[in-house]
């Protein structure tokens, strides 16, 4: 399953901000996330047509950025060095959800023989914050802090039926229905109504949509947190028979998330 994918401009608008807004920040994050597995490095110019940003701020915020560390220069193109994963770990490092899963991860894939993954939403796509990964030789590699979009996966669909009926509509406005496949959804209404059935049921399934060959399904982990968490499985479509897909792996995905919940209320709540 691949979870890279084409930077997609963010433009920077003139439109009214706070007094206290920081439109530096805003653009120098841009062009921090102009940088990404298809596009490692980047030139001057390159940089300002994926952020739409003048050449001469773009100039600015990369030497900034190779003074602070967060990038290295090589001639005429730029890159990311290893320092901005502090960004990251900084946050996956506060999720105490995180450390408390992990051995459930764990244990969940090694039950199912499969990768599995903890996912939350990031704007329009998933973002993946804890993996456990099969223990076979041929298995599916996502990494942590990847993210695919939500409308192509599992974990997106679940996740989203947990929004309340005004923020996905905001999510729809926002979303782009990009087909990855012949099988991707493109069509709103039908994935509204894909998007209600998951949250009828509790559990979403995904196959064929953002790699041919790809399936998985997601449950949520039951609320004792915020954001919304999913919990999720990605394994070839062949793998498991989708008429017994409830049973052999809705079942587990459910049954570890409750225990994953139940260990982050720790003792104390548990006795309550």
């Amino acid at each position: 399953m691949s979870t890279s994918r084409c930077f997609q401009e963010l433009p920077i608008t003139d439109t009214e901000r706070p007094d206290y807004f920081l439109q530096s920040l805003e653009r120098g994050l841009a062009v921090l996330r102009a940088f990404d597995a298809e596009h490692p490095d980047r030139t001057l110019t390159e940089a300002a047509e994926a952020t739409g940003l003048g050449k001469a701020t773009v100039r600015r915020i990369l030497l900034t950025f190779v003074d602070l560390g967060y990038m290295t220069q090589r001639g005429r193109r730029f890159a990311l060095t290893s320092r901005v994963l502090d960004l990251g770990f900084s946050y996956l490092s506060s999720l105490e959800l995180v450390g408390l899963a992990e051995p459930h991860l764990q244990a969940l894939s090694r039950e199912l023989g499969e990768s599995v993954l903890l996912a939350v939403l990031d704007d329009t796509d998933v973002r993946y914050i804890a993996r456990a990964v099969a223990p076979r030789p041929m298995h599916v590699s996502v990494p942590v802090g990847g993210r695919s979009p939500a409308h192509v996966t599992s974990a997106g669909r679940i996740l989203l039926s947990d929004m309340n009926s005004k923020d996905f509509e905001q999510y729809l406005d926002n979303a782009v229905f990009k087909q990855y496949t012949p099988w991707t959804v493109t069509d709103k209404q039908e994935f509204q109504l894909q998007v209600r059935t998951a949250g009828e049921r509790g559990w979403s399934t995904s196959a064929d949509e953002l790699d041919v060959g790809m399936g998985g399904v997601a449950v949520l982990i039951p609320r004792v947190h915020s954001p919304s968490i999913a919990l999720s499985t990605v394994f070839p479509a062949t793998r498991f028979d989708h008429s017994a897909l409830e049973s052999s792996v809705v079942n587990p995905l459910r049954n570890r998330a409750a225990e994953i919940a139940s260990s982050l209320r720790g003792p104390a709540q548990q006795s309550r």
